[in-house]
């Protein structure tokens, strides 16, 4: 098993912001979702990369894309890094995948 901690620091220093852990069991309103992109996960990993506000607001829709993509991006970066040194860590094969969620700051996401 490797570290929460260990997890934390690597998706950081492949650009996420913030980052999360739970067991799969632990977020029953989300079981079907979790079960369909993820069958048989026991635990769930989330990564989240910035959004220029200022983009995403910006009145020029390309400018908004643009961002958006980055961010997304990013997002992949970080899991995608953070799955494969976890398959380096451990010699097992993790799964991942990156998913693009909106979620203004400061508030709480349930599925």
């Amino acid at each position: 098993m490797v570290p929460v901690s260990d997890v934390f620091r690597i998706a950081a220093a492949n650009g996420a912001r913030a980052c999360g852990a739970a067991p799969a069991a632990s977020l029953p309103a989300c079981a079907q979702e979790i079960e369909t992109i993820l069958p048989g996960a026991r635990s769930v990993i989330v990564l989240a990369a910035p959004h220029s506000r200022s983009a995403i607001e910006s009145a020029n829709v390309q400018v908004a894309q643009y961002d958006t993509i980055h961010a997304y991006g990013e997002a992949a970066r970080a899991s995608h890094t953070v799955a494969l040194w976890q398959n380096f860590m451990t010699g097992n094969y993790y799964y991942c995948f990156a998913c693009q969620a909106a979620c203004p700051l400061g508030k709480t996401v349930r599925c």
